[in-house]
């Protein structure tokens, strides 16, 4: 049977164009992860911890990587157990979510990925080659920047510090604030006895107390102090974390936990498609929200602006 004149270019050009789709279809799988299991090593069981994992679910599920979360237990021998058995499993990547988790296995392996979550960038390891993460720390800059934004009219910040552990915070924190026109005012302890009197110093010029994190000046022991301070004073407190705003600070701020969890499975996904993660550097939240305790403000006489309560997280009465 004869060809019709001209089918045979059309045959030749339908098989080129099969030819490209098929080796472009080989190189858009090539970029994507190869399909694998990420151990996600949580620490609690609250609400930030939901919705981080809910976060890192979002974020893989749709680039072939599964998500086995796990809980490591309190006790340290069987927390050093629930790690070992993570191993065991060989997963593309370990996520782990809190300081524990993350000290048990950065120090349990140098070979698997590790994306830490709910820990300061303080508390992670000098040496981190197979180590990244999304950090709770919020820039300085921005914490300034929303200082002045809910209170505007306070221009004179009280810092207390150990200098030990927060030296070049310190620095860096007065260094900016010069640039937006404030003043520090800091006093440094090194024990927690020293607290009350650094704290009558501060009070003497202070327009409000700043916190940065420090296990010397912010632990169980000392906020009854620095609260008690604050009111007494009318000085307010900027808080860590919703539980010190709780307790009686006037604001702090916080994370947007599932969006942290999507900052972290874009990590995952770096480090399972060939990224070396100690390349990757910490990331801060990309997101703040913040918490207000409205009944710390009216005793201390202290105006919010509408908009500002409006756009809180939540507000304490």
């Amino acid at each position: 049977m004869s060809v019709p004149s001209g089918s045979r270019p059309r045959r030749r050009a339908f098989g080129a164009a099969l030819v490209v789709l098929v080796a472009w279809a080989c190189v858009g799988r090539a970029a994507e992860p190869a399909h694998c299991t990420a151990i996600v090593l949580r620490g609690g069981a609250g609400a930030a911890e939901e919705a981080l994992v809910a976060g890192i679910r979002d974020g893989v599920g749709h680039r072939g990587i599964a998500l086995d979360v796990r809980a490591v237990p309190a006790d340290e021998t069987a927390a050093r157990a629930a790690v070992t058995a993570a191993l065991a499993d060989r997963p593309c990547a370990l996520v782990t979510v809190g300081p524990g988790p993350t000290r048990l296995a950065a120090g349990a392996t140098k070979r698997i990925p590790i994306v830490a979550t709910l820990v300061m960038v303080g508390s992670l390891p000098a040496q981190r080659p197979n180590l990244t993460g999304v950090s709770l720390d919020f820039p300085l800059a921005v914490q300034l920047g929303w200082l002045q934004r809910i209170l505007p009219d306070r221009r004179i910040v009280g810092l207390l510090y150990d200098p030990a552990q927060n030296a070049r915070t310190a620095a860096a924190l007065t260094r900016l604030a010069v640039d937006r026109q404030l003043t520090v005012v800091e006093r440094t302890v090194s024990e927690p006895v020293e607290i009350p009197a650094a704290l009558e110093v501060i009070a003497q010029r202070a327009e409000v107390l700043f916190a940065i994190p420090d296990t010397l000046v912010l632990s169980r022991e000392t906020a009854q102090a620095l609260l008690v301070f604050s009111f007494q004073n009318r000085v307010p407190f900027v808080g860590l974390s919703d539980a010190w705003v709780k307790a009686g600070a006037l604001y702090a701020l916080e994370r947007d936990y599932e969006d942290v969890g999507a900052q972290a499975a874009a990590m995952v996904t770096r480090v399972v498609g060939g990224e070396d993660p100690g390349a990757i550097p910490i990331e801060a939240p990309r997101r703040a929200v913040y918490v207000l305790n409205r009944r710390a403000a009216e005793q201390m006489k202290i105006h919010l602006d509408r908009s500002i309560l409006e756009r809180a997280s939540h507000v304490y009465e």
